[in-house]
């Protein structure tokens, strides 16, 4: 296991060590290794540093609940860049997926495989905003400027039947079964979020 997914199932587990993260100023390491692997420049995410990014997601995500300075620390970080460019580019792909260009141009496999790493992403995404925006007005008012309440709506209304791939649908016997299953996470998480930012 990766020592940032133990740190991640840690985290859900116990809860307080969130507090003793914090303390020994964890945030600006996972800050740190997002700066490390994410590069906003480069078109595609390797499998790898998608699952790695979704775990600092989740990780910031806890540290976040701790404090008010926490929270304004990780939105000015590059996780708030990844965050946005996460959704922009979910959104992407769910769109490209409806087109007639995609029909007959596609590996079921790799398609899928993408469907899979970028929904796990966003759901992570999703995962920190709805933790930061547990706070004052103005951060709910930050997410809302850089357009992530507009993209989750958008991706929200994309019905997975419409596209080439058999997105909603689990394929069993094989490394993405249980995909249903995170796509119905996902929705419900993307839920919550938007209740969250209705009411501020």
């Amino acid at each position: 296991m990766y020592p940032l997914a133990l740190i991640s199932k840690i985290l859900k587990g116990a809860p307080d060590i969130n507090k003793v993260l914090v303390e020994v100023d964890y945030v600006s390491f996972i800050s740190n290794v997002i700066n490390d692997y994410y590069n906003e420049e480069e078109k595609y995410i390797a499998e790898g540093t998608s699952f790695k990014l979704s775990l600092c997601l989740n990780i910031l995500a806890h540290l976040g609940m701790v404090n008010d300075k926490n929270k304004l620390r990780i939105s000015s970080g590059p996780a708030s860049t990844l965050v946005s460019n996460t959704l922009v580019k979910h959104l992407e792909i769910l769109k490209y997926m409806r087109t007639s260009e995609c029909k007959g141009n596609i590996d079921i496999r790799i398609a899928n495989k993408a469907i899979y790493c970028s929904t796990n992403l966003t759901f992570a995404a999703c995962t920190i905003l709805r933790s930061l925006s547990r706070s004052a007005s103005l951060l709910r008012s930050q997410f809302k400027s850089d357009n992530n309440v507009q993209l989750l709506i958008e991706i929200l209304s994309v019905n997975g039947e419409d596209l080439y791939v058999p997105y909603q649908y689990d394929i069993p016997n094989t490394e993405y079964s249980g995909q249903l299953s995170s796509r119905i996470e996902f929705t419900k998480e993307e839920h919550k979020l938007l209740r969250t930012l209705r009411t501020s």
